[in-house]
């Protein structure tokens, strides 16, 4: 589910989970030797010739083929709207554009990822219209922070030096207790993505997600956690 959009020589890779609000941005350019920032949560996004700058979470980050870049995260889904539009996007780093690409197609590629969507819903036994009406999403009660402790680290990755990021889908009952967990971006350890399912599949409590009549039902919730040594 990679909107991709190129330019020479510079890329951007984007993915949205399914009826969640998390869009990420990936952006790579082989001239780069190193990212031109390591980590900023005040980066902006800024589409062109439409919308406004957009805060965005940045840090830098390295494709599978070795290739240096930068990921945006932390960018709510109306985002996608404007960026079907735009001709280019930028990315500015304390008020300076460090990057910018052309972004042909990008409509026609927004259009696939919805119908990605559609079908990721099915695979998870969700209605696609139901999930398209929601009023509102699952939203972790009390804070996801509080559900992961450095005692969780476990052994294995520790032994062998792992870590890294992982973002996970959830499928939150009406309940509001996770019934399902699917590693969407790896952090590079078995280890570490499976604990990371087991942990939200035990502790994870929402708010559940809200249908268009104001009922609690199924909905999907993305996390992403960054296993740091401890």
């Amino acid at each position: 589910m990679l909107p991709r959009a190129r330019g020479k020589p510079a890329r951007a890779a984007g993915s949205a989970h399914p009826r969640t609000t998390d869009v990420q941005l990936f952006l790579f350019d082989t001239r780069w030797r190193e990212a031109p920032f390591s980590r900023d949560a005040d980066a902006q996004v800024l589409l062109r010739p439409v919308g406004d700058g957009t805060k965005t979470f940045g840090e830098a980050t390295k494709a599978a083929d070795g290739r240096i870049g930068i990921r945006l995260t932390k960018i709510e889904r109306p985002f996608l709207d404007q960026f079907a539009k735009a001709t280019s996007l930028a990315v500015a780093h304390d008020g300076q554009v460090v990057a910018e690409i052309p972004t042909p197609g990008t409509a026609r590629a927004l259009a696939a990822l919805r119908e990605c969507e559609a079908s990721a819903l099915k695979d998870w036994g969700l209605d696609s219209a139901t999930m398209m009406s929601l009023r509102s999403y699952p939203k972790p009660t009390g804070g996801s922070a509080v559900w992961i402790v450095n005692e969780d680290y476990p052994d294995e990755a520790i032994r062998n030096n792992e870590a890294g990021t992982v973002v996970a889908l959830l499928k939150v009952g009406a309940d509001g207790v996770a019934t399902g967990c699917a590693i969407v971006d790896s952090s590079g350890s078995k280890t570490l993505d499976n604990q990371t399912c087991a942990i939200f599949g035990r502790r994870a409590r929402y708010d559940p997600a809200i249908d268009a009549t104001g009922k609690p039902v199924i909905g999907l919730a993305a996390v992403r956690i960054r296993w740091v040594m401890p």
